[in-house]
């Protein structure tokens, strides 16, 4: 039983990796806007401190180390919309054939995202590595195993709660047909919650401490700083533990909003 499952699983994965390799060109493209949008950070951030050695406490080698190894980290949590894949199954009404599945939608979704994220991973670990070739004056590697360690599975959790968010965002499909206003609105509060347009720590501490709150500092900002000494390995550790708090109240939303979306799609019949 056990066996197949795994068989189901693999099949699942298999399937999404040859989906991504089909649109090379699509996936080409992708990957050449996050290469100009890492460009762009880096020009402006060494314009910015050409004025200044210091910039709330960043020196210009962290800022660089802040904005290339935490591209690689937005890079490998990402889903690349799978909130349209979501919305799309509800809208159109696919959602009815896996209904009668004998695999968990939510499940089956977790696991498709495997196949998106292997390529991805692939792709980013060749780009990551020509980056740090390219700026390896310019970045602070890591000496603590430890902290590395804790980093990893940091971006583990976070890459699981950019999922849950995605699937909460695609099950507004249930409520509203089109989702691409809520989305696009949706991601770039995300974005800066999390820390990818600038580090958080700029703010004034009032906000700063409030946006510690929510769930999005730790897929991307909290990793970047225990990455550059800025925490502790103990405060790392207690980041983690907030991280499986949030997990487990989003997964928690996605089940009360999944039986309460089914109830709204089986009611219109579809």
């Amino acid at each position: 039983m056990k066996a197949m499952v795994f068989k189901k699983i693999l099949a699942i994965i298999k399937i999404e990796i040859q989906r991504q390799m089909t649109y090379r060109a699509d996936f080409l493209f992708f990957r050449l806007a996050n290469i100009l949008e890492i460009v762009v950070l880096i020009i402006i951030w060494t314009v910015v401190f050409k004025t200044n050695e210091i910039i709330a406490g960043y020196t210009y080698k962290e800022m660089m180390t802040y904005i290339t190894v935490g591209w690689l980290m937005l890079y490998l949590t990402a889903n690349y919309g799978l909130e349209h894949v979501i919305s799309r199954h509800i809208y159109e009404g696919t959602l009815s054939s896996f209904l009668v599945k004998p695999i968990d939608y939510i499940k089956y979704i977790i696991i498709y995202c495997s196949g998106r994220i292997t390529v991805a991973f692939a792709s980013g670990i060749l780009t990551a590595i020509a980056l740090i070739i390219i700026m390896i004056e310019n970045i602070i590697m890591i000496n603590s195993l430890l902290d590395l360690l804790i980093i990893f599975v940091m971006l583990v959790f976070g890459y699981f709660i950019n999922i849950f968010i995605s699937i909460l965002i695609g099950m507004l499909a249930f409520w509203t047909t089109f989702i691409n206003g809520p989305r696009y609105s949706i991601r770039i509060l995300i974005s800066f919650l999390s820390g990818r347009f600038f580090p958080l720590n700029m703010l004034p501490i009032f906000y700063y401490k409030m946006i510690l709150f929510f769930p999005f500092v730790y897929i991307y900002f909290i990793p970047l700083q225990l990455y550059l000494g800025k925490i502790s390995t103990v405060q790392g550790l207690k980041a983690l533990g907030v991280e499986i708090i949030w997990l487990a109240l989003l997964y928690g939303l996605i089940r009360i909003l999944w039986k309460r979306g089914l109830i709204k799609y089986e009611g219109v019949g579809m």
